[in-house]
């Protein structure tokens, strides 16, 4: 009798554990990972709209943006690094992104942890831009064979649209 008490105990408290505590484990998991995901998001977003009014607007308030969005990166940067940084996303950001900055989101797409999880990246064609291990990536330089299809179609949507 007192092992079938025990017994029907110990069954009680899998069945519980089963029905109700997993399951909640896995919503509660869910909605941890969703608000962390949008903590992240939203210091991104603020992050992105103090670097853009940063680099529209050359300030030394500039520099400490850049340098504090490289300590989030746990990186640091060299003075050449800066110039660089500041200058050529200025120029970017005054030309709406310019030929350039299409492509550059392109093979930053090919990279992305999160678009080759979800299966974008391998779907990505290699007219668009060159494949992940390409040495055109290693070596971030436009003047590369990867890139010739990429940039010949940039150019020549340029000329096309400049003659309509």
């Amino acid at each position: 009798m007192k092992w079938r008490l025990v017994a029907a105990l110990i069954a009680t408290t899998l069945l519980v554990i089963l029905v109700q505590d997993i399951p909640l484990s896995y919503y509660i998991q869910g909605v941890q990972r969703d608000r962390i995901i949008t903590g992240l998001e939203r210091d991104a977003f603020v992050l992105a709209g103090r670097s853009e009014e940063a680099l529209e607007s050359p300030t030394p308030e500039s520099i400490a943006v850049i340098t504090e969005v490289a300590k989030r990166s746990f990186t640091s940067l060299k003075k050449q690094e800066i110039f660089v940084i500041f200058y050529m996303a200025g120029g970017l950001a005054a030309a709406n992104g310019g030929p350039f900055g299409g492509m550059i989101w392109n093979q930053y797409l090919r990279t992305d942890p999160a678009a080759v999880g979800f299966g974008i990246a391998e779907n990505i064609p290699r007219w668009v831009a060159p494949l992940a291990g390409s040495d055109a990536l290693a070596q971030r330089t436009f003047l590369h064979p990867d890139w010739l299809v990429p940039v010949g179609i940039s150019l020549l949507l340029t000329v096309l649209g400049k003659l309509q």
